[in-house]
């Protein structure tokens, strides 16, 4: 057989292939190991949520219904980044910094949209029910010890990082401006609801600052609200009216959160703590939706309507958590 040129051409291509495969096989193995321990705690997650009961009938009305309790267990493994002088570093994949400024901030920017989501995916795109994991609401308690919360994953800003401010208004612009695989924006992907024709007023100055020496934190947090007539078994509220229930499945963009027409809506101020947002203690971005529900027994279902359970995605100040978390998975 006569060795020819196009033999030769065959083999220099076989061989760049090999040497590619080698080359990328590690990082491709760290990014495939990363997904499965994503799509693995989504399905953990949707299996602690299952409720399993039996309820009683008459006519065509449920009267009664008894739920089995299901212990609200996942084992995440958490996920760690770094944010270095020239370059980044995600699920042991180093990647360079641009050395052009905007290009550079788009980069931050799609890193942190990419560890909010990857959180989202595991608990809050999983199930509205996540709120059986949130602790019960004590008479009279409206505080942050209500919140429980799962830590995703940990950034850590390393020496040399130039420090980098980003506005509010710009980094929600951006995840509503881009477009994911699946034909979704970020934001209605992370709030499982239609992308406003309009963003809140973020202000214009409103702002985090990135910079050596620190960490955050990317979490999932639910919170239990009781907005109705009825706040607890021992708490009366005899002058609630609608105007402070958030609408269920409403969409939080920060510390907004916005109706069906995505117009911000009035917030009293168990919904600005359970967003994180009273007094703004606490810096970050954030999304998620208000899920509904009850975990209490009910003899007739006639106030599932009134419980509010807003679940939220952050990347937010790790030295922070305290203050936001009772329970932290």
């Amino acid at each position: 057989m006569t060795f020819t040129q196009d033999n030769a051409v065959g083999a220099v291509l076989v061989l760049i292939t090999v040497v590619l495969l080698f080359s990328f096989a590690p990082q491709l193995l760290n990014i495939a190991e990363a997904s499965a321990g994503v799509e693995k705690c989504r399905l953990e997650t949707i299996l602690a949520t299952t409720q399993i009961g039996r309820g009683v009938h008459l006519w065509d009305m449920q009267v009664f219904r008894l739920d089995v309790p299901n212990p609200f267990i996942v084992d995440c493994p958490k996920r760690y980044g770094y944010l270095r002088e020239e370059s980044f570093q995600v699920d042991k994949v180093s990647t360079d910094f641009s050395k052009d400024g905007g290009e550079r901030r788009r980069q931050i920017n799609d890193f942190i949209l990419g560890e909010l989501s990857r959180c989202w995916r595991s608990y809050g795109d999983a199930s509205d029910k996540v709120y059986t994991a949130s602790p019960e609401t004590g008479a009279g308690d409206i505080d942050t010890e209500e919140t429980a919360c799962f830590a995703c994953s940990e950034i850590f800003v390393e020496s040399g990082f130039e420090r980098t401010e980003i506005k509010l208004e710009d980094f929600y612009g951006h995840a509503d401006s881009q477009t994911r695989i699946d034909g979704r924006s970020y934001v209605e992907f992370l709030t499982k609801a239609e992308s406003p024709k309009k963003l809140p007023d973020f202000g214009e100055n409103e702002m985090i600052v990135l910079e050596e020496g620190q960490q955050w934190t990317t979490v999932f947090t639910i919170k239990k609200v009781l907005t109705g007539f009825w706040d607890t078994a021992d708490n009366w509220i005899p002058f609630e009216t609608d105007e402070f229930i958030p609408p269920a499945n409403a969409a939080i963009i920060g510390c907004f959160v916005l109706d069906e027409q995505g117009s911000p809506v009035n917030l009293d101020e168990r919904m600005e703590i359970a967003l994180g947002c009273k007094d703004h203690e606490v810096g970050g971005f954030s999304f998620g939706k208000v899920a509904e529900g009850f975990t209490t027994l009910n003899l007739v279902d006639i106030d599932k309507e009134t419980h509010r359970f807003p679940m939220t995605v952050r990347f937010m100040p790790t030295k922070d958590i305290i203050k936001e978390c009772k329970r932290l998975y």
